[in-house]
């Protein structure tokens, strides 16, 4: 298993499902496709908290599938990343995807 922590905050108050809607707007159509597979079948599981407008997901990532979102981000990551930060986001990566 791979776990990987993600922290974003958002320029405005809102809730983590309001937040996740907005960043699935920036990926394209089969990570999410890939992402809704993995919740179903267990090749992932997350949680998700926030604490004074800072939202954090920890998800829990099956080898294979860690394997096949890094293959699937490779290109997509730093784009969706430049994009949030333009609409004045802070958010972060840990590991990074690439790395996962």
């Amino acid at each position: 298993m791979v776990q990987q922590t993600v922290t974003f905050t958002p320029p405005t108050d809102i809730t983590t499902e309001e937040a996740l809607m907005h960043i699935s707007g920036y990926l394209p159509d089969n990570v999410l496709a890939f992402l809704n597979e993995q919740t179903t079948n267990g090749g992932r599981t997350t949680s998700a908290s926030v604490d004074s407008g800072t939202h954090t997901i920890v998800t829990q990532w099956s080898d294979e599938a860690a394997s096949q979102y890094t293959t699937l981000m490779a290109s997509v990551s730093d784009g969706v990343k430049f994009q949030l930060v333009a609409d004045g986001w802070d958010i972060s990566f840990s590991p990074e995807t690439a790395d996962l």
